[in-house]
């Protein structure tokens, strides 16, 4: 088969070449159009009950994240000229396209009420600059005693402020949003500047934001660096600039192709699928290393330039196409996952991977078929002093000590099983976040001072129409409330029930000491003011209208923001700091025991949402089901090993020598307190799919030598050492050097991703080039 595969890809490498030619141009036609998501990961199934219960939510009330925060720390918020700037600042971003509204100290409101009327008036603190310091003492006083603001724009304790930026959906969603928080974050900054006052920036938008914006920067980064140096390695190692630029070519077509199946695939470029064009690099050029490899060794011996182009492809193709079946394995069985962001990603580097095995197939004998025979000093890396002098001491070294070799693989194995038990599951929701990031720092500022931004949202369904309203129903929901503002990993809770004290407070004439609930004397007569906030407006001057147009929107919002339509489901609304998924269940469990000791659960049910559960539960979602990934990679890795070499003793020696860099990676792992998260649990698939490549080529080539040596084990491992060893230590140059690139990345998980494959490829060219033969021959002695 692989003998008439390689007549027919020479006898028509013209027209494979066109065709090629003509396929790329049709995806690079599909790969223009290839766009970021700029949402949120969409982890969880569709079908999950969460999932569905979290979509049921942003239907009845809409986005839980859609707020800009701006927090700062000084002790001038109520001097007149910081004031007034700071109210200008919240004007100003009013203003701005995408935003639904601004809320700050100095765009805050209170309630009046109205006794000729019978309602409740909005009335701004400020409607313009103020024009003295003892009017805004006068504001400062009446602002203080609003209970209603304590701890959710302020914090008395520490001086801390907030200014709150609700965005549109539509813009979070678009890829306008990049430029409007942008702009947003510009305008903020300038006021900074001019008030000499520090800033911080957190909450959704903008950590979205700054998640798009360093992919972007990093994926070009990345593939530009990976371009450059695979070039220089392929220069270097061969010496020749046709063996350098064929490969690059190979690569750009893989990395066409792979944005072109994102698009007819109907798929957004995600944190993950960002990482596949750098990876079709480093992983793309080895199958042009073993070719280039094989087509000079041909050449050495004696065939033509055309004869020995075909025995490159009838020797190598074999090898190479269960070599990136095996890593693409490593990838795909990410497809076979519910999640929507691994199944997209494990397509598309599946399918990417099997594109390069393909391309290198076609453009590597037919490009060189054109080109002039390589000079002899083109040939000289066959000689490399350093490599064959280090394989024939390898060779020596695992033939005369294969007990020694193996004893120290026993004893690396019982200190990575130690290694092993300490490997923690254990994930952050901001775990892209650099520690020592700007970011994380104004993170850690929201969390110290207002507990935290992540939205948790608790929905309480009375079963009855109108049951949200009942006395009975909003003081449970009070109780409620106590129990997450006595707990600091919460932020001050809101719900129907905090619009209710502070419209009490306005009844009585906004004494703070009446920041309460209304009793049943004069709920009656609350009630009724709110009743007459939506009625028709009476004739006035026009700032009577505005005020009661103010008062309209305002009831309607406190309504609708925290009770459905037939006001029969509450909705309590807290952030939370960012626990990590190890503290998140035991935290929310809790919560919960509390609250049904107040909420009679065969009266009321209540459920629990909000993007902190669905991103919590969706990282224990990830990490169960990609250990369940990773197992399955290697049953079928090893299904394909057991198919090639058809016998349960090869299956075994060609297993062992790829354990070891798993256990090593995982022990290093546990020894350092590196987590298993969704992106550390990745390195096991991908790097086994890689290492067992190793394996495959240079079992391949020993059974080869086995059979043309009448079974002579020392000499058919030397030559398998020689030939594969030369092609194999390029190789794991090149992916060790290619996958360290990926440690310059600001995102945690692509640093580990980086660091830890990369010691993992080096383990395994050293299991494979040590371990392996020593097995062999301890087997032949036998």
């Amino acid at each position: 088969m692989w003998s008439a595969l390689s007549v027919f890809i020479m006898r028509n490498r013209v027209s494979l070449l066109l065709a090629l030619l003509g396929a790329t141009l049709f995806m690079a036609f599909f790969a223009k159009d290839v766009t970021l998501d700029y949402e949120m990961p969409r982890i969880i199934p569709p079908d999950h009950p969460e999932q569905v219960a979290f979509e049921a939510f942003k239907e009845k009330f809409g986005e839980d994240g859609r707020v800009l925060m701006v927090g700062l720390q000084t002790d001038k918020l109520f001097d007149l000229n910081f004031f007034n700037a700071f109210y200008d600042l919240g004007k100003q971003l009013q203003t701005t396209k995408g935003v639904e509204a601004v809320l700050s100290v100095p765009l805050a409101a209170t309630i009046a009420k109205d006794t000729s009327a019978k309602k409740f008036v909005i009335e701004p603190l400020a409607t313009s600059a103020i024009g003295s310091q003892e009017a805004l003492d006068s504001i400062k006083k009446v602002f203080y005693d609003l209970p209603f603001y304590k701890n959710l724009l302020y914090n008395p304790e520490t001086g801390a402020t907030i200014l709150g930026i609700t965005i549109s959906k539509e813009v979070l969603d678009s890829k306008g949003r990049i430029s409007v928080v942008s702009g947003l974050i510009d305008v903020v900054n300038t006021f900074a500047q001019a008030q000499q006052t520090t800033v911080h920036y957190s909450g959704l938008p903008y950590l979205r934001m700054v998640r798009i914006t360093q992919m972007q920067s990093e994926i070009r980064l990345t593939l530009l660096l990976a371009v450059l140096i695979t070039a220089f390695l392929l220069l270097l190692l061969f010496r020749s600039l046709k063996a350098m630029l064929v490969p690059m070519l190979v690569v750009l077509i893989g990395i066409i192709w792979m944005a072109g199946i994102s698009v007819l695939l109907g798929y957004k470029i995600t944190l993950l699928t960002a990482l596949i064009p750098p990876l079709i690099v480093v992983i793309g050029v080895p199958n042009c290393v073993y070719l280039i490899n094989q087509y000079h060794r041909n050449l050495r011996q004696g065939y033509d330039k055309m004869l020995a182009l075909q025995k490159s492809v009838e020797k190598i193709s074999y090898t190479v196409f269960f070599a990136n079946l095996t890593t693409a394995i490593g990838f795909s069985v990410f497809a076979f996952m519910s999640s929507q962001l691994l199944h997209e990603f494990g397509i598309v580097a599946g399918l990417s991977i099997l594109v390069l095995f393909v391309t290198s197939l076609i453009v590597i004998p037919a490009f060189f078929s054109f080109f002039a025979q390589p000079a002899p000093k083109h040939l000289t890396h066959l000689d490399s002093t350093w490599a064959k002098g280090f394989l024939d001491k390898l060779t020596w070294w695992t033939s005369q000590h294969p007990k020694a070799i193996q004893g120290a693989s026993v004893l690396v194995l019982i200190v990575a099983a130690s290694g092993l038990l300490q490997l923690k599951a254990r994930g952050y929701i901001f775990d892209d976040l650099p520690k020592d990031s700007q970011e994380y720092a104004d993170l850690k500022f929201f969390e110290q001072h207002f507990n935290g931004v992540l939205p948790l949202e608790i929905l309480i369904d009375t079963k009855k129409p109108k049951g949200v309203t009942r006395s009975k129903t909003l003081k449970r929901i009070n109780k409620v409330q106590k129990i997450f503002a006595a707990d600091s990993l919460f932020s001050k809770p809101l719900s129907l029930v905090e619009g209710l004290k502070f419209v009490t407070q306005a009844f009585y004439n906004n004494k703070a000491n009446f920041y309460a609930l209304p009793g049943s004397r004069e709920s009656t007569f609350i009630f009724k003011y709110l009743s007459n906030m939506n009625q028709p407006d009476s004739l006035g001057t026009a700032d009577d209208k505005v005020a009661n147009d103010r008062a309209k929107r305002a009831s309607s919002e406190l309504l609708n923001q925290f009770s459905d339509s037939t006001q029969q489901i509450a909705r309590l609304s807290v952030s939370m700091a960012d626990v990590g998924s190890h503290k998140f269940r035991a935290v929310l469990d809790s919560v919960q025991a509390k609250v049904a000791t107040v909420m009679d659960t065969s009266k009321y049910n209540i459920q629990y949402t909000g993007t902190s559960l669905i991103s919590y539960l969706g990282y224990e979602h990830l990490v169960s089901g990609l250990v369940s990934s990773v197992l399955f990679a290697f049953l079928l890795i090893a299904i394909v090993v057991a198919y090639i070499f058809r016998s349960p003793k090869m299956l075994t020696i060609a297993l062992i020598p790829n354990l070891i860099p798993l256990m090593v990676t995982g022990a290093i792992m546990g020894y350092s307190d590196i987590f298993l998260k969704p992106s550390t649990v990745l390195i096991f698939s991908v790097a086994f799919g890689i290492s067992v490549d190793f394996t495959i080529h240079f079992l391949a080539k020993y059974r080869q030598e086995m059979a043309a040596t009448s079974n002579d084990v020392q000499k058919s491992v030397n030559l398998a050492m020689q030939e594969t060893g030369l092609s194999m230590l390029y190789t794991s140059i090149i992916l060790f050097v290619g996958f360290s690139l990926f440690t310059l990345s600001t995102f945690e998980g692509t640093f580990y991703l980086g660091i830890l494959t990369s010691i993992t490829i080096i383990v395994a060219i050293i299991a494979n080039l040590i371990l392996l033969p020593s097995i062999l021959f301890k087997l032949a002695e036998k």
